[in-house]
């Protein structure tokens, strides 16, 4: 069992604090617009709670761990961690000493062995292998670490699999599971889960980049009580006890909850937002507060008859020479956010992963209406000029 770094000097050893702990943002450079959108939500509830933060750069989280955080750049007293970038989850177990257990995020981040615990556990889940002949096929090829689809790709021939296996190094094959993908997110404190909804996917024609989300989930409702039975049990096999969760997983047709992957930090794609607003709280008030060691009220529930989602921008291949309607199409009624990162002489090419999509757009909607039919009007406004090959 890893064990936490001693308190930073001047901590108090006994004695309860008499305020807010100063909370580290751990990992605060985000590089994509849903993280740059996340570290302004974590600011304002920061800001809110009256809490301090120091937000600790890539090159600065390097420096605390390896002073085992007891030195500079950390500031000195009782401090509290928060973290919403996968490439910090582990640093932030590391130095929180009421965090997670640095193990079981390590687990978590191998998407093999956090596989092997949940089949240990009892629960569903996709055979594994070195080789497309560890498991029947069809086959899906993926590192063992990472997020955002990069590295991933389903096979229909054993030699497709071998080649994708040799061409990625640090990868494995698992069996690929046929069924309605969805995300479920959740809180959790001293070990406490608390779940806040289910989350649809929806994925591109290959089935392995994700071009939108919606919250609350229509396509597996049904199927809501048995995905949280399943997360809490997940959740306890791993050995986790902090922070906001994110986890992935399918409804097989025969109504079969088979859980993914699994992060201790909020989803991307701007899920952080659709949850916030159904909710119509900040999802990182409950993260910073626990932090910072200060009473807060509970998350509130789903608000009736209001919706989100987000849809990322699909266009063919080719290069921009102009692109229009991108401000009428935010400015458009219901839409709470999003970017679109396309300028004249970009080349647009297909999406192989999360980094290769063109930009998005977030939409509420409430009364009971329909956020996809906010997002078609608001996208109906972009329209995108092409080169002359």
């Amino acid at each position: 069992m890893s064990t936490h770094p001693t308190p930073a000097p001047g901590a108090p050893t006994g004695a309860p604090p008499t305020g807010p702990r100063t909370v580290v943002v751990v990992g605060a450079q985000p590089r994509m617009a849903h993280g740059q959108h996340q570290l302004g939500m974590l600011r304002a509830a920061a800001a809110d709670l009256g809490v301090r933060l120091v937000e600790l750069s890539s090159d600065a989280v390097r420096a605390a761990v390896a002073g085992g955080g007891s030195c500079a750049p950390l500031p000195a007293g009782d401090l509290g961690y928060v973290c919403f970038r996968e490439d910090h989850t582990l640093d932030t177990a590391r130095l929180d000493p009421r965090g997670n257990d640095p193990d079981a995020v390590a687990c978590i981040r191998k998407k093999d062995r956090a596989r092997a615990v949940l089949r240990a556990a009892g629960l569903d889940q996709p055979l594994t292998g070195h080789a497309p002949e560890d498991v029947p096929g069809p086959w899906v090829v993926k590192p063992v670490e990472g997020s955002g689809s990069r590295g991933v790709s389903i096979h229909h021939d054993a030699a497709g699999a071998r080649r994708a296996l040799a061409a990625t190094p640090g990868s494995f094959v698992e069996s690929f599971v046929e069924g309605q993908e969805f995300s479920v997110e959740g809180f959790l404190h001293d070990g406490q889960l608390t779940v806040f909804g289910v989350t649809d996917k929806h994925l591109d024609a290959a089935g392995i980049v994700e071009l939108g989300h919606e919250y609350p989930a229509r396509r597996v409702a049904a199927s809501e009580a048995a995905i949280v039975a399943a997360l809490r049990r997940a959740v306890s096999a791993w050995g986790l006890r902090a922070g906001i969760v994110h986890a992935e997983g399918w409804v097989t047709p025969d109504g079969r909850i088979i859980l993914g992957e699994a992060h201790v930090r909020p989803g991307g794609d701007f899920i952080h937002l659709l949850v916030s607003a159904v909710h119509g709280d900040n999802i990182f008030r409950p993260l910073v507060a626990a932090a910072a060691g200060v009473p807060t009220p509970p998350f509130p529930g789903q608000q009736q008859g209001v919706r989100a989602a987000v849809r990322y921008l699909t266009a063919r291949p080719g290069t921009v020479a102009h692109i229009h309607g991108v401000q009428e199409a935010l400015r458009s009624p219901g839409i709470i956010a999003g970017s679109v990162d396309l300028a004249p002489g970009d080349t647009i090419a297909t999406a192989t992963d999360s980094t290769g999509r063109i930009g998005c757009l977030v939409a509420r909607a409430t009364g009971g209406q329909d956020p996809q039919v906010v997002l078609d009007r608001a996208l109906a406004h972009i329209r995108i000029d092409y080169a002359a090959p």
